[in-house]
């Protein structure tokens, strides 16, 4: 009958303390923590962002050539940060050229346009602009427009980069 007892008491104790936790797991309809509430300028500049793909799309009958593998692995560890000051810079990441290269640079700044769908760069007199087509917490895609002179074509280049 002890046992019993015993065994009720433990039962009790545990769903107390589990019913206790429920409570304090509670749903909340604070909007400031809500993904609408998170601007796109706020997401760009949330920490930095490694490349994990690139692509070149050269139209027919050459198509899609991935210029990742082509790429050489000290440029696969390099971070990009869009800064909140608006400043944008990129860290060399652990594999470098020279051991003399700095780890930090500076690559001008940036700057949301036409209704935060592309990222300008501007750095001294050259200005780059990068179509958004994937901006979320955890991915940026970009996409770069413009004329190649070696292939003597419109490409399309594309870039997916992870936190």
């Amino acid at each position: 009958m002890k046992t019993t007892k015993f065994v009720s008491a433990l039962i009790a104790i545990f769903a107390l303390a589990f019913l206790s936790t429920l409570e304090s797991c509670q749903k909340t309809d604070d909007q400031s923590t809500s993904p609408e509430a998170v601007t796109k300028s706020a997401l760009l500049s949330s920490g930095g962002w490694v490349m994990k793909t690139a692509t070149m799309n050269t139209g027919a009958p050459a198509g899609s050539v991935d210029l990742y593998v082509l790429m050489d692995d000290v440029d696969k560890d390099d971070i990009i940060y869009f800064n909140s000051d608006k400043s944008a810079t990129t860290n060399a990441g652990e594999a470098k050229y020279d051991a003399n290269q700095p780890q930090t640079t500076t690559d001008g700044t940036w700057t949301l346009a036409d209704n935060d769908t592309k990222v300008v760069i501007t750095n001294g007199e050259e200005v780059t602009e990068l179509a958004v087509v994937t901006l979320n917490s955890t991915e940026l895609v970009i996409e770069v427009n413009g004329y190649d002179a070696s292939l003597q074509t419109n490409v399309t280049q594309r870039f997916g980069f992870t936190h």
